[in-house]
């Protein structure tokens, strides 16, 4: 039977261990006492030529003795009673002591574990006794005898190389091989077979020794050999090298990695594809980037040579749970930089909205609003949260636990911003109210852009004759675009492309009325070419000439006018309060500015668009309401026709009945949205103009915002306000613009002003860090359809996070160093035992 040993008798087993303890015992006589190497500090001055223990030369430099004979011409009297001063009388004596020592050292199993070991091993090397006699190492399987060889003590590389094993010694007295590192610094409670009774398993030793040197507990131990002494003069230096060589080659490899996961992560890019092999493909973006790199990179080509498929259980790097692992490390890393961020700001604003994604699945997405300590206002995402429906308190409850999760305190909240929706903006119970209700001093401030875009909605949904007229331009989209036929037939006659209108973006609208005024000749030709082709339908054609009649009608063309006036100025205004640098003054400015436009174009503008609109459409003085019968409204008994005024003409009618209800709603959902900002915006108003307001009011608006926040603000506030008045006022040659708070707080930063006005400083983050808008909310969800496709529609909410927000914090990303995402990867996967 393999590996059957047969068991001793009693008699037989007491012998050799006598013969064994003998022999023990005869060894430990002849070995000399360690104060025969050690000077005394009275005789260190007379004695300085005598060598010390770290002097002592490695094994294979050393003529140690054959045999146990001429191990034995030293008498252990003799080295007891040696001195100091004798010592370094001869160097024959000097010679057979280090000689004895270095045969001692040579046997694992008579060493003495303590510190004095292991720092004499450390300083001075693992002895070598590869050459020695391996008789006593003899094992028997099924009558085949097996010894230990010379070849264990080297390891053959794939790729040829061959390499000392320096951490395996042998011992005579058991016949086993030892682990240096894992024996002298390895837990007593973690032994293997190379700490405890040695390995001697001489028929599976390949396989054990790669499996042993390759594991974590072989490793770990290896580093603290490695940490024991200093790397200068020691002897073990190969060992070392080998160490560092394999660190190094990792970190390549990691750095070329990471490199490619901030790549793809940056550009949401999916990873992996249908297959996880080099070479096939199928394998998706990571491995196919990989390859290309490879072609370019002699060291990552010869790495894919020798790890490509290494197989499970085996490190390549290039799997996709390595990958995986760096991602979540990316992003715990992004999150941290944005948590320490926050908690410098110390004041932020909150934005939440929500969408479904492409399984159908409500994601609410969390962006914070901050000023950084460079006086940047930024607003970061943090997370999506699945399905936690549209409840104000479901969303409140998972709002408060994800800046929890993040270290943000609600109570340094000074502002929200939410679309118009009942569940977010309702005064009673919507999720303003309840933020409120934990925060007083969290002020609600509903987008500024989404209110824009109503302000536009109402005013078309006013007037009949506007909501006609985007009906046919959409109308006029849907005919050309429902057959590849008609839009050839167009884009052979226009430079620009028709457009489609947008509920939600009003910027398409402004698109769609700017195309048809600029290729209103070009697409009414399209459609009386369709019109009058004997290979078209009959409904097609009839289709063309009703589109044709209603682009050629004067009222069609004056709107066309109109609203590409309108648009073109709320089209601009709305990008500018979707930037991350808005705040409530920069909406009440636009929505000021809008109002007095709009009041321009009704005072005096008509007239002028009336005659542009003649030249487009080439009509004169020909309106629809010229043409048709005058309608008479019957009256009541009790009513006259005195004060009732019929338009004389369809000039008059036009004017009174449409431009004008068009321009009223816009100026007066204007006036009202306005309203709701300039509330929130006079507490700190008088920063926009700090440097021409009179000292006595800028006084008493700033005692107004102190007892506003009196646990934020101190009551030099005043004084501080007054001071940088003069300031500010003394400098105004300058060539830095302070009149507006943004254009202050930069000014503090820029010139090292904080801790002069520090109240000033505090007023300004509170401020600038109130939201005016929910936009980066919303931008947040191109990510989310871009990461979460149709092909990836299972993927995990953890995995999407982490995605989503390596793409949407693009620029957080490019700044993390790829020495420290490997610094916090080695940590992970290191699994170090702490003694």
């Amino acid at each position: 039977m393999s590996g059957y040993r047969k068991k001793l008798s009693g008699a037989e087993y007491r012998k050799r261990k006598a013969e064994e303890s003998t022999k023990i015992d005869s060894l430990l006589k002849k070995i000399p006492k360690i104060s025969n190497f050690i000077t005394s500090s009275t005789n260190s001055s007379n004695n300085d030529q005598q060598p010390s223990c770290s002097s002592v030369p490695e094994l294979e430099e050393t003529s140690a003795p054959d045999n146990e004979e001429e191990l034995s011409n030293t008498s252990p009297s003799q080295d007891t009673n040696r001195t100091p001063s004798n010592f370094s009388s001869s160097h024959t004596e000097e010679l057979q002591s280090t000689t004895d020592i270095l045969r001692f050292n040579s046997d694992p199993v008579l060493w003495n574990l303590n510190e004095e070991t292991r720092d004499f091993i450390t300083m001075n090397g693992i002895p070598r006794n590869d050459n020695t006699d391996f008789k006593n190492s003899k094992n028997v399987y099924n009558d085949k005898t097996r010894y230990c060889s010379k070849s264990l003590f080297q390891r053959t590389l794939k790729n040829g190389e061959i390499q000392r094993r320096e951490w395996l010694i042998y011992s005579e007295t058991k016949g086993s091989v030892f682990c240096v590192p894992c024996l002298l610094f390895g837990r007593s409670v973690e032994t293997n077979a190379f700490t405890g009774e040695g390995f001697r398993d001489w028929n599976n030793s390949k396989a054990r020794l790669e499996g042993h040197e390759n594991s974590d507990f072989h490793k770990t131990n290896v580093s603290y050999f490695k940490a024991r002494a200093v790397i200068h003069g020691r002897v073990d230096q190969r060992l070392i090298k080998q160490l560092d060589e394999e660190i190094t080659y990792w970190k390549k490899i990691l750095f070329r990695v990471i490199a490619i996961i901030k790549s793809l992560a940056i550009r949401g890019l999916p990873f992996r594809g249908n297959s996880e092999r080099i070479g096939d493909p199928h394998n998706e973006n990571f491995l196919g980037t990989v390859e290309l790199l490879a072609e370019f990179d002699p060291f990552l080509s010869e790495h894919l040579k020798l790890y490509a498929h290494p197989g499970s259980g085996n490190t390549s790097y290039l799997s996709k749970t390595i990958y995986e692992e760096i991602i979540l490390l990316m992003q715990n890393k992004v999150l941290q930089q944005i948590s320490s961020e926050v908690q410098s700001a110390k004041y932020f604003g909150i934005i939440v909205d929500s969408t479904p994604d492409i399984a159908h699945v409500d994601q609410l997405t969390i962006i914070i609003r901050y000023v950084r300590d460079n006086s940047d206002i930024v607003e970061r995402f943090l997370e999506f949260i699945p399905n936690i429906g549209h409840k104000a308190k479901d969303i409140e409850n998972a709002l408060l636990k994800s800046l929890e999760n993040n270290g943000l305190d609600i109570m340094n909240c000074r502002g929200q911003s939410y679309d118009n929706a009942s569940n977010m903006s309702d005064i009673y119970s919507g999720l303003q109210t309840r933020i409120k209700t934990i925060n007083p001093l969290a002020d609600y401030v509903p987008c500024a852009a989404h209110s824009l875009n109503l302000v536009g909605s109402c005013a078309v949904e006013s007037v009949t004759e506007a909501v006609d007229f985007f009906s046919t331009l959409q109308e006029l989209y849907n005919f050309f675009t429902i057959s590849t036929h008609r839009w050839e037939i167009l884009v052979q006659r226009t430079n620009l492309r028709i457009k489609s209108l947008s509920q939600t973006r009003w910027s398409a609208r402004h698109d769609a009325c700017y195309v048809l005024e600029k290729e209103w000749s070009a697409i009414i030709d399209a459609l009386e070419f369709i019109a009058e082709s004997g290979d078209e339908k009959p409904t097609t054609r009839s289709e063309a000439t009703g589109l044709q009649r209603k682009l050629q009608h004067l009222e069609t063309a004056i709107l066309v006018i109109v609203w590409n006036v309108i648009l073109d100025r709320f089209n601009a205004a709305s990008k500018k309060l979707q930037e991350s640098q808005a705040d409530l003054s920069s909406v009440v400015q636009i929505y000021s500015s809008l109002a007095l436009f709009l009041q321009d174009m009704r005072d005096r503008q008509f007239y002028e668009y009336e005659e542009k609109a003649k030249t487009l459409s080439g009509v004169q003085d020909y309106y629809r309401y010229d043409t048709r019968r005058k309608k008479t409204r019957k009256i009541q008994p009790d009513e006259s026709r005195v004060n009732e005024r019929i338009p004389s003409s369809g000039q008059e009618n036009f004017r009174t009945n449409v431009y004008y209800p068009i321009l009223d709603t816009l100026s007066v959902q204007l006036a009202g949205r306005k309203s709701a900002y300039e509330k929130l915006y006079e507490k700190f108003n008088f920063f926009d103009n700090l440097s021409e307001i009179d000292t006595t009011e800028l006084k008493n608006l700033a005692n107004k915002l102190v007892n506003k926040y009196p646990d934020d603000l101190e009551e030099t506030l005043g004084n501080e306000c007054i001071h940088l008045h003069y300031q500010l006022k003394d400098s105004s040659a300058n060539t830095e613009d302070v009149r507006s708070a943004q254009n202050i707080c930069n000014v503090l930063h820029s010139r090292s002003l904080r801790d002069v006005y520090p109240n000033v400083d505090i007023a300004l983050r509170i401020f600038l860090s109130v939201p005016a808008t929910n936009c980066s909310g919303e931008r947040s969800f191109p990510t989310l359809k871009r990461v979460k496709t149709y092909l990836r529609a299972s993927i995990g909410q953890d995995r999407l996070n982490a995605l989503a927000l390596l793409s949407i914090e693009a620029q957080l990303v490019q700044e993390i160093e790829y020495d420290d995402i490997i610094d916090i990867f080695a940590r992970t996967k290191a699994r170090k035992k702490k003694f």
